[in-house]
This record gives C-alpha cells, sequence and structure tokens, in this order.
C-alpha cells in the first residue's frame, strides 16, 4: 500500500497560499485518477483539484476553510502497488515552473538569497516576494508598510492573517513605543520642510493608531426584537476604516432623476377621496413610505454598529425631516412599515 500525498498546488506565480473551499470525497472514498476530490479559492482563481493517482482517500489534513501555504499537505490517498511519494495534482502541470513548494531549508534560503541580492529591483518587486496580491491590497487599504510585518508563511512571505494580525494588535501594541511621524519644527535648515510634510501619508498606520485613541466608542441599547450579530475581524476592520476615511477622505454625492408620474396620477385620483379623510398626501409621505419597506426588505441598512456587534433593528422606526421655519425638529414614526400613506 502505498501513501501518496497531495499538497496544496501554486495556481498562479505569485499565489502563495489558498483555501479549501469544499471537500468533494470524503474520508474512505474510493477515487480515481484525475477525478476532483476538493475545491479551493486562492486570491485569482477557484478551481477544482483532481485526484494524482487512484486509490481512497484516508486522511483529511486541511479543512474546508482553512487557509494554508502553498506545498502544504491537504491529504493523503492511499495506492496498492507503486513507492510513496509525492504527486502534485496535474492542475500543476499547466502553471509555470515553480521552485519545490515543500519547505525544505535550501530552497528557503535561495528564495531568501535572491530576494536580498537583487539589489536592481523595485520596491513593488520586492513586495511581491513576500506576499501575495490580496495581502498587498489588505496593506494598502489600511495604510501599513509591508516590510515592517514580520511574516511566518514560506521563505518570510507576510500572509493573509500577519497582516490582519498586525493591523489589529501591532499597531495598538506599537504605538506606545514609537512617536508619530508628524511634522515639528526643528533647528535644521528648511530642506528638511518637503519630507516633513510628508510624513503623514508615508506611514498613515500611525496617524490611524493616533485617531482611534481618541475615539469613544459608542454602546448602543438593545431592543427585545433586535438581533445581535458579533463582527468578524475582516467586518470590523471594515467599519473602522470607514470611520476614519469619513475624516480625511473627500466624498461626494451621487443623484438620479426618478420618473413621478405615477406617483402623480395616484395623488391625482385620491386627492379628494383623501381630502374628505382630512389629510394632504405630499410627495414626502410616498417616499417615506417607500424607504419603510425598503428598511424592511435590506435589515442591513436599519443597523447599528454597537463595539464589535452589528445590531439590526427589529423594528422600522422612521425619522422625518420638518422645517418650523425657523427651526428644524426630526419626529420619529414608530413602525412606519406598517402604516399606509394616511
Amino acid at each position: 500500500m502505498a501513501r501518496i500525498e497531495v499538497p496544496m498546488p501554486q495556481m498562479g506565480e505569485s499565489i502563495a497560499e489558498g483555501t479549501v473551499s469544499q471537500w468533494l470525497k470524503q474520508l474512505g472514498d474510493k477515487v480515481e485518477r484525475d477525478e476532483p476530490i476538493l475545491e479551493i479559492s486562492t486570491d485569482k482563481v477557484d478551481a477544482e483539484i483532481p485526484s494524482p493517482s487512484d486509490g481512497t482517500l484516508v486522511e483529511i489534513a486541511v479543512q474546508e476553510g482553512e487557509t494554508v501555504e502553498v506545498g502544504t499537505i491537504v491529504a493523503y490517498i492511499d495506492t496498492e502497488g507503486g513507492p510513496a511519494g509525492v504527486a502534485a495534482p496535474t492542475v500543476e502541470s499547466e502553471v509555470d515552473a515553480a521552485p519545490e513548494v515543500p519547505q525544505e531549508p535550501g530552497s528557503e534560503s535561495v528564495e531568501v538569497a535572491l530576494e536580498a541580492s537583487d539589489g536592481h529591483a523595485s520596491a513593488e518587486e520586492r513586495l511581491r516576494t513576500r506576499s501575495t496580491p490580496v495581502v498587498r491590497k489588505i496593506a494598502e487599504e489600511h495604510g501599513v508598510n509591508i516590510q515592517d510585518v514580520s511574516g511566518t508563511g514560506h521563505a518570510g512571505r507576510v500572509t493573509k492573517q500577519d497582516i490582519l494580525d498586525f493591523i489589529e494588535h501591532g499597531l495598538a501594541s506599537s504605538g506606545p513605543a514609537q512617536p508619530v511621524p508628524v511634522p515639528v519644527p526643528t533647528s535644521s535648515d528648511s530642506s528638511s520642510a518637503p519630507s516633513a510634510a510628508k510624513a503623514p501619508s508615508a506611514d498613515s498606520s500611525d496617524l490611524w493608531t493616533t485617531f482611534y485613541r481618541e475615539v469613544q466608542h459608542p454602546e448602543f441599547p438593545v431592543r427585545s426584537a433586535d438581533t445581535v450579530e458579533p463582527m468578524d475581524k475582516i467586518r470590523r476592520l471594515t467599519a473602522e476604516h470607514m470611520v476614519i476615511a469619513k475624516r480625511v477622505a473627500p466624498h461626494v454625492h451621487s443623484f438620479i432623476e426618478i420618473d413621478f408620474s405615477a406617483i402623480d396620477f395616484i395623488r391625482a385620483e385620491s386627492k379628494e377621496r383623501w381630502a374628505s379623510q382630512g389629510a394632504r398626501v405630499s410627495y414626502t409621505a410616498f417616499v417615506a413610505w417607500a424607504v419603510s419597506r425598503v428598511l424592511r426588505e435590506f435589515p442591513t441598512v436599519n443597523s447599528t454598529i454597537s463595539g464589535n456587534n452589528v445590531i439590526y433593528r427589529g423594528n422600522v422606526n422612521l425619522g422625518m425631516a420638518v422645517d418650523l421655519n425657523p427651526g428644524l425638529i426630526v419626529p420619529v414614526v414608530h413602525d412606519a412599515d406598517h402604516l399606509g400613506l394616511v
């Protein structure tokens, strides 16, 4: 009985990790060569990974939803006869030849040496040798210099978990020890002024840390009809960075024209009937009616961030601005989604 290893394949030149999306075969299942046994997801492609040989799936080393480095053994297949060894899925034959994926000391030192010796490589090329596209995207969005992150991946690569841990814990822990590089007048000559002016954008992570030390995160009460859902790390970081983006990034508004001819027809047709009930229905009433129904259909819009949780409101309470001339009040229409136009 030969034991065949199934490694996580490298699905592209810059792909350094993959996620097991779904196992198509279970322990003990018989498999045939080139028969899909699992699905994986990477930064660039989702693919089915075939069995490298006929046999029986005897061990699943990586569970669904787990992300591992390229070359990590995800499963073992027992075959009858033949020597044991590593058989990479045939998908790898479609990819350009790459260094041996198992993490051997020799291959790691060669990659590190190549990275260190390439003195003429651009900054982007150096970053590519240490991270994947999704990691670079996260770093860019959060103002993090990847060179400051210690990589735990193959050959020192910065993995997605590394960058997320750095954003969540690294910035907060490193903040007190390192002063924020904000432009400060010194006795040096004026030639240093241009570089000082660029300091905040050069390392916006420090600006980010300073900002969040000063923010008082509100806590909102939870009502009986509400649903509370803890936010995962990605969602929490996204929400936090949207807050700082509101302060430092320019915002624009988009407007669209809506055909209200049908509303005009309804108002004209029902005007006398509504007047007999003592009601005057304006365009605003139609907008409020539509908004209340949309909020019921899309509860995410009718939610509140409270600490690290999302509160999905069980009631649609609609605030309507009313001009008192002078003055402005915003009365709240409770359970607006259960009310009619009049």
